[in-house]
């Protein structure tokens, strides 16, 4: 599974390297049309992780030649519906789109599909994947493999035993990526006896997410452990803990800036990075490749890179524009 995930990065950026290296063909289709393409974003602008996935596809998009547009819905599924039937109703040539919940987005998925326009899930997938959407393929981290990763890696490096109580805050906990990642979690950290719990924090602002957790472990005082299933909440935690006066140990998911700068200093112990940059570059390069020759888009698993205070100096620099 390992060396499938590998080999298709590599022929994926085959391609990317190809496209960067030597002046791209006349884009486009019937008489040299420029491709247009539409990426759908369900959350709001500002957030850094989608800086670093618009990044990855602006500059892809620059590469191939191609005619981007990147919306947001606003965390608003009826929105996200609404671009979705713009774009097929200007007839773009493909789409790319976060499922963040199971059939909110099915039947304008299925009708871009029978109108011919290739779609990719990005960052999230139906739980159900190829089954549960019409979508061609999924271009993100395997939410399940990546929880369960980041909790063998707390439980060994925190000492956590049977008994223990591991606290797992995240942004929405009805969304399809904490429900998998969660899965993973608590998977892991079941087989060891140590009990486990959500928390919703919502994305309003680090701050706020940084107050939730705050007064969720001055309440919840045996709380031995963090796993924060988001950037939010992985960001938030560490200062979280100074705030209600206690040390404990923690890991989770995605980086920034100041993730890098936690894991650097020793306040966090490590994070999966689910390289969002790809998520954009792939997503275009596929839709592009599909448009011009007719390949079929496929699933790339861009997410099983642990970073912590042995690697963090390699990305912490980038850690909030392509990293």
């Amino acid at each position: 599974m390992r060396m499938r995930h590998v080999s298709t990065i590599g022929v994926c950026l085959g391609l990317l390297l190809a496209a960067g290296c030597e002046q791209p063909p006349a884009p486009g289709g019937a008489e040299g049309e420029q491709y247009r393409f539409t990426m759908i974003i369900f959350d709001q602008p500002g957030n850094a992780f989608w800086t670093k996935v618009v990044a990855g596809a602006q500059e892809m998009s620059e590469i191939l030649g191609c005619d981007t547009d990147v919306q947001f819905a606003n965390g608003d599924a009826s929105r996200q519906n609404d671009i979705l039937e713009t774009a097929i109703a200007n007839g773009v040539d493909g789409i790319g789109v976060v499922l963040n919940y199971d059939d909110a987005y099915d039947e304008n998925v299925q009708k871009a599909m029978d109108a011919g326009i290739a779609v990719i899930a990005f960052n999230i997938d139906d739980t159900q994947r190829a089954e549960g959407s019409a979508r061609m393929a999924y271009i993100g981290q395997d939410m399940e493999e990546a929880g369960a990763m980041v909790a063998a890696r707390l439980v060994k490096e925190a000492g956590l035993k049977e008994g223990d109580h591991v606290v797992c805050p995240v942004e929405y906990p009805e969304a399809v990526y904490a429900i998998q990642r969660y899965a993973g979690v608590k998977r892991v950290l079941d087989q060891h006896g140590i009990t486990s719990e959500i928390q919703s924090t919502g994305a309003i602002s680090v701050e706020d997410v940084l107050n939730k957790v705050a007064q969720y472990l001055i309440g919840h005082q045996e709380t031995d452990a963090i796993c924060a299933m988001g950037q939010m909440p992985m960001e938030a935690s560490p200062k979280a803990c100074k705030d209600a006066g206690v040390d404990l140990p923690i890991a989770g998911f995605d980086l920034s800036t100041q993730i890098a700068r936690d894991l650097d200093e020793g306040r966090s112990i490590a994070t999966v990075d689910q390289q969002p940059f790809y998520q954009g570059a792939l997503t275009l390069v596929q839709l592009y490749y599909h448009a011009k020759y007719g390949l079929h888009p496929c699933d790339i698993n861009t997410g099983g890179a642990m970073v912590d205070k042995s690697n963090v100096s390699r990305v912490i620099g980038l850690a909030d524009t392509v990293r």
